[in-house]
Formats: C-alpha cells, sequence, structure tokens
C-alpha cells in the first residue's frame, strides 16, 4: 500500500528524512502528509540525534512563535510545510490501531481521498 502510494505521489514523513521542508521532497505539492500524537517521543528523539532538516524560520506551536533562527525541522511541525492529519491514538506504536482515525486518515490519503483526511489544527 505505501509502495503504491509513493508511486502515486503521496508519501507520509517521519523523523529522519534529513529534508527542512516538505518543498525539498520530490513530491507534488500537497501531497505530503505528516502527523504526531501528542505524546510519541519520536519526533523530538529524532531531533535530538540530528536526523531532522535545518532552515532559518520561525517555529510556531498552534500559530504562536517561540523559536526563531536557524532551526531544526520533524515533518509534524508546522515549519516543515506538510498537511498535517489528525490523530486519536498515543505513543509512536499505535498509528495502525484498528477502527483508530489515525488509520483511517492514513488509508484516504493512500488512495487520494485527501477531502476526507480529518486535518490537524
Amino acid at each position: 500500500m505505501l509502495r503504491h502510494s509513493a508511486r502515486a505521489g503521496r508519501t507520509s514523513c517521519r523523523p529522519g528524512m534529513m529534508v527542512a521542508e516538505a518543498d525539498d521532497l520530490d513530491v507534488p505539492k500537497g501531497h505530503v502528509w505528516s502527523a504526531a500524537a501528542g505524546d510519541d517521543f519520536v519526533p523530538t528523539g529524532g531531533k535530538l540525534a540530528r536526523l531532522g532538516g535545518w532552515k532559518w524560520d520561525v517555529h510556531t506551536w498552534n500559530g504562536i512563535p517561540y523559536n526563531a533562527g536557524y532551526v531544526q525541522t520533524a515533518p509534524s511541525d508546522e515549519a516543515f510545510g506538510a498537511h498535517r492529519m489528525d490523530v486519536d491514538t498515543s505513543g509512536h506504536s499505535y498509528y495502525w490501531k484498528r477502527d483508530s482515525l489515525s488509520l483511517r486518515n492514513q488509508a484516504v490519503i493512500v488512495v487520494g481521498d485527501y477531502h476526507r483526511v480529518e486535518e490537524d489544527d
């Protein structure tokens, strides 16, 4: 399923992609998606391991600036510029949980039904 999605010009992001923003990927604009549960340690861990991309920017959280300058980004950061899908799971291991919003959102992204994705505000 994910291979088909990549061939169709869609991708899901994860820390370690080593790019600063969605536009740095070889994917058509608007086809890059990310998500992170509030208690998922992987985005922060990726930054601590220096696996994110770097760029001049202002980090924001819910539209509130909190860091400016040369910042490291993870795909789930607003500054990365990917669409951010909403999740209803916790931690890093439950995005594929049966009957979850997280899994439904991934499914509609894979088939290209973007208008059905519940996006993170």
